[in-house]
Order: C-alpha cells, then structure tokens, then sequence
C-alpha cells in the first residue's frame, strides 16, 4: 500500500462486531485500526439509536493516524530526531524531522486469525516488511472483543531479536468532544474528564518534547476531580492510575476507561476548534527511548528479553 495515496474507506476490508449494544469496525490492512465505534444509547420509548463514540473515519482519508483508532507500535508518540541510544549503540530511524511519531505497525496489513461475531485476533511479523522502521525484529498480536456493555482491546509484543531490544506500545483512540450530530464547537458542552496521575512533563517546541523527567503538578490540568475537556492541549501524564471517565453531558453519557498496569502513562491531545480529542494510553512517556538510559524503568520503556512478550489492553465501558 502507498501511504502517500489518499485512502478510500469503502475500498479497504472491513470486520464489523456487533451486538444489542455496541459495534465496532476493523480495518486489519491498516493495522487492525478501528474506523468506527459505536454504541445504543436508545431513545425514551426504547427504540434503537446508534451513537458514534469516537470519531468516525472519512471515507477519504490520508492515513492510519486518521482513523477513530489506532495502535502505536514497537514506540508509542515521538522519538525526538528520530534518534535514539540503546545499550551504547545509536540507532536513527526514518522520518526524523517530524520526531518518527506513534511506530510502525498502524500502517501495514495483519492477518486475520480468528473472528466471529463479537470476536477477531490478529497477528503481524516485521520480518515480513523490509522497510520497517525500527532496527529490531518484533511480532505482535492483536485481540478485538465486544462484551455486552464494552469494548476490549489487547495487544501483545514479541521479541524477535537475539538480543534484548527497547519497545513500548500505546492505543490511540480519537473520542467526539459532543455526542451531538453536527453541532458547531461553539455551542457544544465540553465533556468532563477525571483521572488521577501524578503530574504532567515539561515539555517545549510546536510539536512537544520533554525537556526531562521533571512532573509538573497544575491545578488546571488536575482531573482527580471530574472537570471540563481542556483545549489546546498536547501533554503527556505520569503515572496515571489505568482508570478515566469521559463523561458527555449533552445526552448524559459516560465511558469509563480501564487499562493494563503497564500502560502507566496518558497523553491528551485536544485541539481548539475541533469536535474530537485523543485520549492515549501508552507504556512509556514522550521520547522514552532517549531517557530510558539515565533514568531506566521510571520512563516506562520495557526492555524486552530474547523472545520474551509483554501484554497490554484497555477496556472501554459505556453507561
């Protein structure tokens, strides 16, 4: 697939699950991405009423990142320069003046291995693209579920390598600021949002890097108490607690977010003007890679052993 191609929805294979109350669409030659996710929030005489939850994918789009969800792998976020040392030897990766952002595996086609009405797993070897752009062999699973109420994500890593490698993985799931059905931004509620972490990293430049390991604590950005979507924001938390709410006050609904412990950073992403923002869980903080030599497992990068594997998931519940 050239990724420089416009992509039309309608031409890419599609795997929808589905049930009484939610459904979910996968587009395994882009990575198993999600290119919608709905659920039935139900009318007051009971009837069905079918509510894109996150972001529905155009039907023209350029790539991945424009899907309503995405995984982030071997790397999740930025890497700065696209540069990185790992046990004394430096590695550059492709792309390095937009900082080789969010991996390499939302763009390349998985195989289908199992699916059925509410289920479907995938699998992905780098071995099969030459071009990858990390300097490791890895292998990835991917397991989709719909239960009755939520949707379940799980991902997994394997080390190809002989040698132990640094790897890290993240969800990027894209939610609508309104559940409302073209609403401007002007008129719609922000969602309300709560979590707990610990702070969040000082970061610097159009697109933000950290500057060190340095948590800053800010009581705007302090949603251990539910309160509204901030916008124009682009900052990565620490040591969040696996566990968020969205709350949308326009038709009184809620997701609840749950996550693997290993998913111990968030990244928010929530641009002005626009009815969408992301709410990224992911394994290791901005530019990991590079901190991880000084600063170790505190950066939440793993350092995976010889055909070792490592597991995360997310659950998203509606109520």
């Amino acid at each position: 697939m050239n990724k420089k191609n416009r992509l039309n929805l309608d031409e890419l294979k599609k795997i929808t699950l589905s049930n009484h109350q939610l459904l979910v669409s996968i587009l395994p030659e882009l990575g198993g991405s999600i290119s919608e996710f709905k659920a039935n929030l139900r009318n007051q005489d009971n009837s069905s009423n079918w509510i894109h939850i996150m972001t529905p994918t155009k039907k023209t789009f350029s790539s991945p990142w424009e899907t309503s969800s995405f995984l982030m792998a071997p790397y999740p976020n930025r890497i700065r320069d696209g540069q990185f040392v790992f046990n004394n030897k430096s590695y550059q990766l492709e792309k390095k003046e937009t900082h080789a952002l969010h991996g390499d595996v939302c763009a390349r086609a998985w195989n289908v291995t199992k699916q059925n009405k509410d289920n479907c797993s995938l699998e992905f070897s780098s071995i099969a693209y030459p071009d990858i752009n990390f300097p490791f062999p890895f292998s990835m699973k991917q397991n989709i579920k719909l239960k009755t109420q939520s949707l379940l994500l799980e991902c997994s890593i394997k080390n190809e390598h002989s040698s132990t490698i640094p790897v890290g993985f993240g969800f990027h799931p894209y939610f609508r600021r309104s559940l409302i059905e073209n609403v401007s931004t002007e008129s719609s509620q922000l969602p309300l949002i709560s979590f707990n972490s610990s702070g969040h990293y000082t970061c610097e430049g159009n697109v933000p890097l950290p500057l060190n390991m340095q948590i800053k604590k800010n009581e705007q950005l302090n949603f251990s108490s539910a309160k509204p979507l901030v916008e124009n924001l682009d900052h990565c938390f620490a040591d969040w607690d696996g566990k968020a709410t969205i709350f949308w006050p326009d038709l009184n609904k809620s997701l609840t977010m749950s996550t693997s412990k290993n998913l111990g950073h968030l990244v928010i992403y929530s641009p002005e003007n626009q009815n969408f923002f992301a709410f990224e869980p992911q394994s290791q903080m901005i530019d990991g890679f590079n901190f991880f030599k000084d600063n170790g497992d505190s950066t939440g990068v793993i350092a995976l052993e010889p055909l070792s594997e490592i597991k995360a998931w997310i659950e998203l519940e509606i109520s």
